[in-house]
């Protein structure tokens, strides 16, 4: 299983330090599990922090339409779902973050920046 083989690598990767005979401790995959689950669920933030800019458009000018989107981001809503959504500017005089999966505005509470992005706080 890929999970396995991830948290075996997390595992090896992280030495708590040395027993008494002087050999590496290591996480077991329990305690990777654990860890990794408490960071992600850390990582979410307000989506008041999300950085709307305009980083999209896409013209189409057979139906008048312009589409201008933010970069997306994994969003969470009230009721816990995750899904990928973007904000959408402008389409027919509204703004709204938008669900690529459902296609359809929603209302999210939380995003989870990526996780190379300089903290904002």
């Amino acid at each position: 299983m890929k999970d396995e083989s991830v948290l075996k690598a997390v595992c090896t990767a992280v030495v708590l330090g040395t027993d008494d005979n002087e050999q590496l401790v290591h996480l077991t995959p329990y305690e990777a599990a654990k860890a990794i689950k408490a960071y992600l669920e850390a990582s979410w933030r307000p989506i008041a922090e999300a950085d709307k800019t305009i980083t999209h458009q896409d013209h189409f000018p057979s139906v008048g339409m312009t589409l201008r989107n933010s970069d997306r981001y994994w969003v969470r809503d009230a009721d816990g779902r995750v899904y990928e959504a973007s904000w959408s500017e402008g389409n027919n005089g509204r703004d709204y973050w938008w669900d690529w999966d459902g296609e359809s505005p929603v209302d999210p509470v939380e995003f989870m920046p990526h996780p190379l992005a300089s903290p904002t706080k």
